[in-house]
């Protein structure tokens, strides 16, 4: 595996191809290690073979290549978050003490995330009896989104972002 990882450093188009025609004929634990090695120069070039081992038969395959394209900014899953995401929130100002006006972040709790967002490794049901559900699937979907790409999805800086969330 070191040798695949220094390739992926140096040239992750040939590694990745390696990976790609290496594939069927590898055991579990191997494609596992060759998923893992995808971490390195991760790139949307990447993201056909990512999704070719989402469907993978073993489970921890499936979870990684996922996990991977869940923190691959353009990836299908990040689209699939930002539109979510922009469904579900909305900046709108507020009365502040009757006096002022401020910006305030708006949750929108009754959209329902699609299947595909679901098929991504968004869990539906919290396990905390005190975190509603739908405010447990905009959690993982904010987890997995960059403020960068939220923010400008929002038409607001990151600052201002992430300073809203604080507030709310």
């Amino acid at each position: 595996m070191d040798h695949l990882t220094q390739l992926r450093q140096e040239d992750p188009s040939s590694a990745r191809q390696l990976i790609s025609s290496s594939l069927a004929q590898e055991n579990a634990a191997t494609r596992l290690s060759f998923t893992d090695c995808l971490e390195v120069g991760l790139s949307l070039a990447d993201q056909s073979l990512l999704i070719t081992l989402t469907e993978d038969k073993s489970k921890n395959i499936k979870e990684a290549a996922r996990g991977l394209l869940r923190r691959l900014p353009g990836s299908l899953f990040n689209n699939l978050y930002l539109e979510f995401l922009q469904k579900v929130l909305s900046l709108k100002e507020a009365r502040h003490l009757l006096i002022s006006k401020k910006q305030v972040i708006d949750i929108d709790e009754s959209l329902q995330p699609s299947e595909a967002l679901i098929q991504t490794g968004i869990e539906k049901l919290s396990s905390d009896k005190l975190v509603n559900d739908a405010i447990f699937i905009i959690g993982q979907v904010l987890a997995n989104t960059h403020p960068e790409d939220l923010a400008k999805t929002l038409d607001c800086t990151e600052e201002e972002l992430i300073k809203l969330f604080y507030m709310h």
